[in-house]
Order: structure tokens, then sequence, then C-alpha cells
């Protein structure tokens, strides 16, 4: 479902405001409250960026607060897809408007409902912990 606050961002927006060239992207997914439909006209763009410009997994965000991105590399991600980790897994099924590019076939996956149950209730673990600290404050 699209919110109709959904402003898109672009490949050479991203690139631009993280300062990464864009011959080393080869992924960017959108997530968070533009991904769910819960955004306003100032949310942030919440994305994930496949990107050989780093090694591993990292976060940064651009200076003017409009994108808040995971930076991961293209080998870092497809293991991560196939151990069932929740928000690169996540990428593999998101609406059209969520994917701003994908220059990578999608990583060849064979879903383990075990492992997808674990996964998804360490990040609900997590989350309901995030969310506890809110309530009982």
């Amino acid at each position: 479902m699209t919110s109709h606050h959904f402003q898109s961002i672009t490949a050479a927006e991203v690139a631009r405001k993280l300062r990464l060239d864009p011959e080393q992207i080869f992924g960017i997914f959108i997530l968070g409250s533009r991904l769910w439909g819960t955004n306003h006209p100032s949310s942030d763009h919440d994305t994930m960026v496949v990107t050989s410009a780093v090694h591993g997994k990292t976060s940064t965000h651009s200076g003017d607060g409009d994108l808040d991105a995971t930076l991961i590399e293209p080998v870092e991600y497809t293991e991560r897809v196939r151990q069932h980790r929740w928000l690169e897994l996540l990428t593999l099924w998101l609406p059209p408007h969520c994917v701003v590019l994908q220059r990578l076939p999608p990583p060849a996956l064979e879903l383990d409902r075990a492992r997808l149950m674990r996964s998804v209730a360490e990040v609900a673990a997590k989350d309901w912990a995030r969310a506890r600290k809110y309530v009982e404050r």
C-alpha cells in the first residue's frame, strides 16, 4: 500500500547525499515508515543500500536529516538473505515503489520456516524492548 505522503527518492539523490560513487551501488531499498505507510511529509527515508563502498554492514545518514541508510556490501547482503535476516530478507518482497535500484539479481534462497521464525522473533523481541522503554517512562 502506498502512503499518500510517499515521496520517492532517486538513486542519484541517494548517491549524492551519502557521497557514494553511483557505480558502486547495486541496490537501494526503501524501508521504515515509507514502506509501512506510516510516514508523514517530513519523514526521513530509511534505506538499505547494497554497495561495494563498504566492508560488511554499517549505518550512516545524510547531513540534511532526509536519509538514514544501512550500507551493506553485496556479499554480506547475500549471506544475510540466506541467513533469513529480517531486513535483508524483506527486500526480496518489497512493493515496486520501494525498490529504487536493483542492479543485481535477487540472491537464491531456500526458505526455511524455522529459521525465518527465529529471525522474526528476534526482531520482534528487540522492537518490543525498545517500545517498552517508551511505555514504562
